[in-house]
């Protein structure tokens, strides 16, 4: 009996942490890295994202076959439009944004898997605690994201499902630097060279 309500108590404290989604910010800054098993491309760059513009900044640098590509590209949601500044030429090209927009918080429906470390926490300093949240897709497509315990900020996100096209795909991001708020607001505006 005792066996049947200590499990009965566990199943309730892990429903009750289940159902307790953490809330991300809804405008930060950070240092993104995403890459791209199937296609071999790997970008890292400056992300700014607004969740109520549902507007998304990304400042990077592209490798792709040992070969560099500088881009400055507004993913604007709302609008269904991408405005993409080839960095070097200084070329604008806008083109219609086709994908879905998702926060970049943890997806409702999503399965709390556990909480780990980061590091150490034999330190002061030396570690961070981060949650792990699996969400299935409808279309069968995994996404694996981990969130800091405290604050809710986005460490890792990983994908593993189908595109669009119906191809495999594989996208790991990881956030560093992550500071809440933007320094400038008019990041979000439509690049000068796309007017």
């Amino acid at each position: 009996m005792k066996l049947l309500v200590l499990l009965s108590l566990f199943a309730f404290v892990a429903l009750a942490v289940a159902q307790n989604l953490c809330v991300s910010p809804d405008v930060f800054e950070a240092k993104a890295y995403a890459y791209d098993h199937h296609a071999r491309t790997f970008v890292i760059g400056q992300l700014s994202y607004d969740e109520k513009q549902e507007r998304v900044r990304l400042i990077d640098a592209e490798y792709e076959n040992s070969t560099l590509a500088q881009y400055d590209t507004l993913y604007a949601f709302k609008e269904k439009a991408q405005y993409r500044v080839d960095m070097k030429t200084k070329e604008c090209t806008k083109s219609p944004l086709t994908g879905d927009y998702f926060p970049f918080g943890i997806f409702p429906k999503s399965t709390y898997t556990g909480s780990f470390i980061l590091g150490s926490l034999s330190g002061p300093g030396t570690g961070v605690i981060v949650q792990e949240w699996y969400y299935k897709n409808a279309d069968g497509g995994v996404w694996v994201q981990l969130y800091t315990e405290n604050g809710c900020l986005p460490v890792q996100a990983i994908f593993f499902g189908k595109n669009s096209a119906g191809e495999e795909v594989d996208y790991h991001y990881e956030y560093m630097d992550v500071t809440l708020g933007v320094r400038d607001p008019a990041i979000f505006d439509v690049p000068k060279e796309c007017l």
